[in-house]
């Protein structure tokens, strides 16, 4: 099964994507969910599962993203975060 991840942060807003958050996070651990979903997209998490392993999941909102992306994009450009560093796996 492989190593799972400590905090998941699902940016897509999609039912496969964040169902996968779901799964992917350790015992104990977080999915964070930013990305929007239509309002009638549903997602099927298993409940035991979240149970047992005690699962946290966090919804996250209050980015504007058309005016926060591109300066946050032109940063990463520019060298002001490492990115490949924040990618463990």
């Amino acid at each position: 099964e492989g190593y799972k991840a400590e905090v998941c942060i699902e940016v897509i807003g999609s039912k496969a994507t964040f169902e996968q958050a779901v799964m992917a996070v350790r015992d104990g651990g977080r999915a964070c969910y930013v990305g929007i979903a239509s309002a009638t997209t549903r997602a099927e998490v298993p409940i035991t599962h979240l149970v047992r392993r005690r699962i946290s999941l966090v919804g996250s909102y209050g980015a504007r993203a058309s005016k926060d992306m591109p300066e946050l994009l032109q940063i990463a450009a520019d060298g002001g975060v490492d990115l490949k560093s924040a990618v463990t796996r």
